[in-house]
């Protein structure tokens, strides 16, 4: 696992391998917002902690387990000085290479409910077989390490499934989901994470959901308690930039670019704006 002073690399194989695994403290999300770029699950080890993922709040506490599609974002928001979680993680496309496909509306489900907290029992089972994943996967000279650990994560895949599944009432989930203003929320998240590299404007957003800005924005202030619809926006784009600049080679022509900035001095301007240092600084 690669590290620095602003971790955005948390998730990033130092190898070649399909998984990346370990325990982790997650200090470099603590009050940032982070953009992690991989299918990651997560389970409680100890302490507890506050998070938001995708603008939501979850408590992490004993027996968690967290699921999180690619891109999601999350942000420390509190944690205790011991707080640590056990990770799996890798590429959304090197699922059909380990023999896993997950349900359209397990994905669904995940999307909207990323934390689940198990009984004892279940969260014991999932936590062995996570444990048996890291162990087996830091085994570099085991001939079989492969095909080991993804007998294991097919396993773990499957009873993730069916607890999923059973765990979620369906019931109570179309009551809490079925809001006009929490359905619009989501589609504009969801078109934030496919659209923020090149649109940045709230209009953009607006049209593609076929309502008014302002409409918009009162929805956004609702459900993210007084959070402007272009706060949201430029806090991940913010987050792309950050991740790019830690986990890319890429030149500064070619970051305008490829995030659709008119020039240089403009992208200067607007990161410093938002995160009050100069992209140099940043860096170094």
């Amino acid at each position: 696992m690669r590290t620095n002073k602003n971790n955005y690399k948390i998730f990033q194989p130092d190898d070649d391998s399909l998984l990346n695994t370990g325990y982790s403290s997650l200090d470099m999300c603590r009050r940032t917002l982070v953009k992690i770029p991989f299918f990651t699950m997560m389970l409680h080890r100890k302490g507890y902690a506050k998070v938001q993922i995708n603008f939501e709040e979850y408590y992490i506490t004993e027996n968690t387990q967290i699921i999180m599609l690619s891109h999601s974002t999350i942000n420390i928001l509190e944690a205790s000085s011991d707080f640590e979680i056990i990770y799996i993680c890798f590429r959304p496309s090197d699922l059909i290479k380990v023999g896993i496909k997950i349900d359209n509306n397990v994905l669904k489900v995940i999307k909207g409910k990323p934390c689940y907290h198990h009984s004892a029992e279940r969260f014991a089972i999932i936590t062995s077989i996570s444990e048996l994943i890291l162990k087996f996967n830091s085994e570099k000279d085991n001939e079989y390490r492969n095909r080991i650990t993804n007998n294991l994560l097919q396993i773990i895949f499957l009873d993730m499934t069916d607890k999923i599944k059973r765990l979620v009432d369906e019931d109570c989930w179309e009551d809490k989901y079925s809001g006009r203003h929490d359905e619009i929320f989501k589609k504009f998240m969801w078109l934030i994470h496919n659209h923020c590299l090149k649109e940045r404007e709230v209009k953009f957003y607006a049209n593609e959901l076929s309502i008014t800005p302002r409409y918009l924005a009162t929805i956004v202030k609702d459900i993210t308690h007084n959070k402007t619809a272009k706060q949201i926006i430029d806090e991940n784009v913010i987050a792309e930039i950050k991740y790019l600049l830690e986990s890319t080679d890429m030149h500064i022509k070619e970051l305008v670019e490829h995030m659709n900035f008119p020039d240089a001095s403009f992208l200067g301007k607007y990161f410093k704006k938002h995160t009050g240092m100069t992209i140099m600084e940043y860096k170094k």
